[in-house]
């Protein structure tokens, strides 16, 4: 038999929301996770000011929005936008989500913390902007897409593990 393998498209081309539906988010259950981790890893007291980049359809925003923490997420995709604007609105959570290419993304505000999570490239002058985003002692937290990727979500069940080694935090 023959297989037949479709490309996937990258970050900004037609249909990368559509592929990335189709395979780039993990179980609930990891998201949670993923979601709980970077609060501990921000420190933060009280209603934190978080900037979610590259948000997809909100799952992390919008989880954080229940909890009461300002939140906005930006994305590329206005597919992934209205999606995140579609479930805030149903589940009753105020979130702002900005459909814009986050290389180009000026901050009008400075935030708490600031994600950028399952990331589908790297752009180190993006990284250098974020700088721009955060209140001082503010926390940046971001993944850097590992070329196992796609062997590894074949995997079963909830393999992602934080762990911390001298004040920085891995998500493996």
């Amino acid at each position: 038999m023959k297989r037949i393998r479709t490309p996937m498209h990258r970050y900004g081309e037609a249909d990368f929301d559509t592929d990335y539906l189709r395979w780039g988010f993990h179980d609930p259950e990891t998201q949670l996770r993923e979601e709980e981790s970077i609060l501990r890893i921000a420190g933060g007291e009280g209603r934190l000011r978080i900037l979610d980049l590259a948000c997809g359809p909100g799952v992390h925003a919008i989880h954080w929005a229940k909890q009461g923490h300002t939140v906005t997420g930006v994305d590329l995709s206005e597919t992934f936008i209205a999606l995140a604007q579609e479930r805030a609105s149903r589940e009753g959570v105020a979130a702002e989500f900005i459909v814009s290419d986050i290389r180009n993304f000026t901050c009008r505000e400075t935030y708490d913390v600031v994600t950028w999570i399952e990331n589908s490239f790297f752009d180190e002058a993006l990284v250098n902007r974020v700088r721009q985003c955060l209140r001082p002692g503010g926390c940046f937290v971001f993944d850097v897409r590992n070329p196992e990727n796609a062997r590894t979500k074949s995997r079963q069940g909830n393999w992602r593990t934080w762990r911390e080694e001298n004040g920085i935090f891995y998500l493996e």
